[in-house]
């Protein structure tokens, strides 16, 4: 984000920014949308701050560091404000992501996501265990007093959570992941990946908040239909005509109602066709060219034959008349 608001600052993930998007979005949902919001960073709670007696906030990418005042927390998106905001919101299904350290400020590690540390964020308290407002879902990302680790320049928890979204977050195998499948996909995962890998110092253990209803986050058979789809077509350009059926039945299982796929599956069989017709005849071409030249070869080897005979004919008749005189 902070890359793309070099280039666009409207995209740059800064206090105004993300307020008004969260204004605009909030303005604009009806009861058949659904709201979703993740916050991945610095993340810290306050006594008695903005109207709430446990403030929490989150650091966007201008909030002032340096000073231990008031200021400081002024700086940041109150998510005390958003959940008031989304309780009161409309919108069928809220939901809220947080990937961010619950461990004491001052504490320091490299591999951490958003670790309060008392040398360079406000003066308050690492994010403590908070329930969901009425009408609100909460996932977050790591429990009291544990860290959010990172591993290879990602978020654990955020990576998991992505992947949840894909097939392998298809629990029952229905074609479609829910919200609670990829939320108890990620809790597992990530519980699992940070307690068997000996460079994160604690297991982290994501935990989910909130009565709310369950609904369909992505739907993977479409999603893997397509992907199959794009495949069968990108090997039937190459001319590998097995692979683009063997793509295009795979995507045909799993979408048989989509008339694309069974035109491309015409396609395919068509050109795999023309493709055996065509080798046909070019072998068929080869072997009348090798039978002509067998021909060829034989009768050029009569005709030799045939000389020498006539050579070796004349030859005896001349020593037979040599002999009579």
């Amino acid at each position: 984000t902070t890359e793309a608001g070099r280039e666009n600052t409207a995209l740059a993930p800064n206090k105004r920014n993300i307020e008004r998007e969260l204004s605009r979005i909030l303005a604009e949902s009806g009861p058949d949308d659904m709201i979703f919001v993740m916050f991945t960073g610095h993340g810290f709670q306050a006594d008695n701050f903005g109207g709430y007696k446990d403030y929490v906030g989150f650091a966007p990418s201008d909030a002032a560091p340096s000073r231990a005042t008031d200021v400081e927390f002024g700086s940041t998106v109150s998510l005390s404000k958003l959940f008031d905001d989304l309780k009161n919101n409309e919108a069928k299904f809220k939901w809220v992501l947080v990937d961010a350290c619950r461990e004491n400020l001052g504490s320091e590690s490299s591999s951490a996501v958003g670790l309060a540390s008392s040398k360079s964020l406000p003066r308050g308290k690492a994010l403590r265990r908070w329930e969901a407002p009425s009408g609100v879902a909460i996932l977050q990302s790591c429990a009291d007093g544990e860290f959010s680790w990172e591993f290879e320049g990602h978020g654990v928890f955020t990576r998991t959570f992505a992947e949840s979204l894909t097939e392998v977050g298809d629990a029952n195998e229905d074609g479609v992941v829910t919200f609670l499948e990829a939320a108890e996909r990620t809790i597992a995962e990530v519980k699992r990946e940070t307690g068997k890998r000996s460079i994160y110092e604690t297991t982290q253990t994501p935990y989910l908040s909130g009565n709310m209803t369950n609904f369909v986050l992505a739907d993977v058979k479409t999603a893997e239909a397509k992907k199959r789809w794009s495949a069968a077509v990108e090997a039937r350009e190459k001319g590998d005509y097995a692979t683009a059926l063997e793509e295009i039945d795979a995507a045909l299982a799993l979408m048989p109602e989509k008339p694309e796929y069974a035109t491309e599956k015409r396609t395919i069989e068509a050109f795999a066709e023309a493709e055996r017709k065509a080798q046909e005849a070019a072998d068929e071409a080869a072997k009348a060219a090798a039978e002509k030249a067998r021909r060829e070869a034989e009768s050029a080897a009569q005709a030799e034959r045939e000389r020498l005979e006539r050579e070796h004919a004349a030859a005896l008749a001349a020593a037979k008349a040599e002999a009579e005189k």
